[in-house]
């Protein structure tokens, strides 16, 4: 009874030899990092997107009061806002496609450190749909990606020539501009790369998570089906069963003969 319930326990590990509560756990970290990080980020993006509202401008002599940023506008100042908005807008959506996709890599997949990043490819002959589906979200998030490059900068270009030509302070017009538009431009080239990465080599980069791991191993709801088909338990041939119990009445006639 011992034997079998050893047995059972084993059977309860995906093909990476950890139990299930261990990959709970995991899921749970993998989440924790990914709210944590959007939201350090969400901040450092509206302010790098709103450049025509958040940068210290001139106003008749005086820096501008949040409400000026909105009234009596010129035209270009209008169409540089909502340019603004217009960029807000597609990061925003990008965060939407970026945790979508994220969230269903944590669902469908797990990270073992004592592997690489392509040992999911292992997995792609026995479970053909759900890398179709994963390559679907890698293309779609690389593209977004490539779409919201473009805007950033152009959006960078319109407000710079705005508030560095029609609505400069001093100095901190320009340091604010900069600092906000490097640590937005970085988080794009840094997210575009792992799009473009993931897609090209087919596999799940994570964005979110601690150095930008690689989900290389299936979730233990799709390894176990994995497990069952490359590696079945063995199991004894009844005729070797038969041969044991020959042999071990064959051991007690001898030493009733032994004893006559």
């Amino acid at each position: 009874m011992e034997n079998n319930n050893n047995q059972v326990r084993k059977l309860k590990k995906n093909n990476s030899g950890k139990p299930f509560s261990e990959f709970n756990s995991q899921d749970f970290e993998q989440i924790y990092n990914m709210v944590s990080t959007l939201s350090s980020e969400l901040f450092k993006v509206v302010m790098a997107c709103l450049l025509s509202i958040f940068i210290p401008q001139s106003c008749n002599g005086n820096e501008c009061s949040f409400q000026d940023n909105f009234l009596n506008l010129s035209i270009f100042n209008t169409f540089v806002l909502v340019y603004n908005f217009v960029t807000l807008g597609c990061f925003l959506y990008l965060y939407w496609i970026e945790v979508s996709r994220e969230q269903w890599f944590i669902t469908h997949f797990d990270y073992n450190p004592k592997e690489n990043e392509y040992n999911l490819h292992k997995y792609k002959e026995s479970n053909p749909k759900l890398f179709e589906k994963m390559q679907v979200k890698n293309k779609y998030y690389m593209k977004t990606y490539n779409i919201l490059k473009y805007l950033y900068f152009t959006n960078f270009i319109f407000s710079s020539v705005l508030v560095l030509y029609f609505y400069y302070l001093d100095y901190r017009t320009v340091t604010t501009l900069i600092t906000n538009v490097i640590l937005c431009w970085a988080k794009v080239m840094k997210g575009y790369g792992l799009a473009k990465k993931s897609f090209d080599e087919e596999i799940a980069v994570s964005y979110y998570n601690t150095l930008n791991l690689s989900f290389n191993m299936l979730d233990h709801e799709y390894s176990d089906g994995f497990t069952n088909l490359k590696s079945k338990p063995k199991v004894n041939n009844t005729n070797d069963f038969t041969i044991e119990i020959t042999d071990i009445t064959t051991n007690k006639e001898i030493q009733q003969i032994e004893q006559v």
